[in-house]
């Protein structure tokens, strides 16, 4: 506590009146912290509010009795108000812990005959608090059922755009929820046609199935143990 005061008769912190003040914060939603002034004996001429390096304020709250900050990184936060009662200036602090930040990623697999794996892992950072007590719970499409855990993996999936969900719950603190979006493009077509015959040296044009090359795809012509690597639709 850091007091910067004048003398003068009658100033709530001249050293014999107190204004009681304090700041109070709260882990309130997955990504905002709330916090508020406390100042039963006097009301504060001005309040201005700071918080430390990973906290935004909310700029509409600023000057307020209550402030509301975001944060997507866990840890202990601290709150600052410099709390104005005529000439002086209280500077009042208090912490505050965000406990997880959900994080997801995707594994994709192909299993054959157009069906892929898709498998969900918990990436999500955690701070000053067992695992155990939280659950984490995967839904989207495919998912049926009780699907918690530090993984989940979805089977037969099939070409498309799928967005999933991960959950994390615990006990009286706030339930945060990050999405995840995967696309799995359809299989190239492979299936092309050649003339019966050619005359000697005649050139034997071969061109992609469909007449496009898809993104993140190889082509690779294979004859007579041999091949070649397509760079254009036309070889």
């Amino acid at each position: 506590v850091i007091e910067n005061c004048i003398n003068v008769p009658g100033n709530p912190c001249n050293g014999t009146v107190d204004p009681n003040a304090a700041v109070v914060a709260d882990w309130s939603s997955c990504g905002e912290i709330t916090a508020s002034v406390l100042s039963p004996n006097y009301t504060p001429g001005s309040i201005v509010w700071s918080g430390s390096p990973h906290l935004s304020l909310d700029s509409s709250t600023q000057g307020t009795p209550n402030a509301i900050f975001t944060t997507n990184v866990p840890g202990v936060h601290i709150v600052k108000a410099f709390i104005t009662y005529g000439n002086c200036t209280i500077i009042k602090t208090t912490t505050v812990t965000k406990h997880y930040e959900p994080k997801v990623k995707a594994a994709v697999t192909c299993t054959g005959n157009g069906n892929y794996t898709v498998k969900l892992l918990n990436n999500s950072t955690i701070f000053d608090i067992d695992p155990a007590n939280i659950t984490f719970t995967y839904t989207g499409p495919g998912i049926t059922g009780s699907a918690t855990g530090q993984s989940h993996t979805i089977t037969g999936v099939t070409p498309g755009t799928y967005t999933y969900t991960l959950t994390l719950t615990s006990t009286g603190k706030p339930t945060c929820s990050v999405p995840i979006t995967v696309t799995i493009d359809p299989n190239p077509v492979t299936t092309f046609s050649l003339a019966a015959s050619y005359c000697s040296e005649e050139p034997v044009t071969l061109n992609i199935p469909g007449g496009t090359m898809m993104s993140g795809y190889e082509y690779r012509w294979v004859f007579n143990n041999t091949s070649y690597v397509a760079s254009n639709i036309a070889t």
